[in-house]
């Protein structure tokens, strides 16, 4: 199992979108990725700068996959303890390569902030997209 951060608009993220086909075909069924939405919509937008979605690969194809339950996780918090940020002040620059891997490590962090396991021994849960935090 690998783990992946995928950038894209919030709006793509919440219509079940999954991005550019050529990077994509790098994830594998059983593979997870995690969304990453720096505006609402595509170089446009409100500001969103949060993990917005989590999704696992079910078929031979990175666009067969089920999106995990969760919240929205804003990045802010979480960069000084993410190992694939290297410059903790310039942290954006790290999103712009748009589809990449991070370590189990990571993965569990963001996961953790995101809320995306449910109580049946760690096991998550596969729903539709996810939607917005509530201010």
């Amino acid at each position: 199992m690998r783990y992946w951060i995928n950038t894209l608009s919030r709006d793509d993220v919440q219509a079940g979108l999954a991005g550019d086909k050529p990077r994509l075909k790098r994830a594998a069924k059983g593979d997870v990725v995690v969304f990453y939405s720096p505006r609402t919509g595509i170089r446009s937008g409100e500001p969103v700068q949060s993990f917005t979605g989590i999704a696992e690969v079910v078929g031979e194809s990175p666009y067969q996959a089920k999106f995990i339950a969760s919240t929205e996780a804003p990045v802010r918090p979480l960069i000084d303890s993410l190992d694939f940020i290297t410059n903790k002040k310039s942290w954006g620059v790290t999103f712009r390569r748009g589809f990449f891997e991070i370590g189990e490590s990571d993965f569990q962090k963001i996961a953790a902030a995101m809320s995306a396991y449910n109580r049946n021994g760690g096991e998550h849960d596969p729903v539709a997209p996810p939607r917005p935090a509530r201010p």
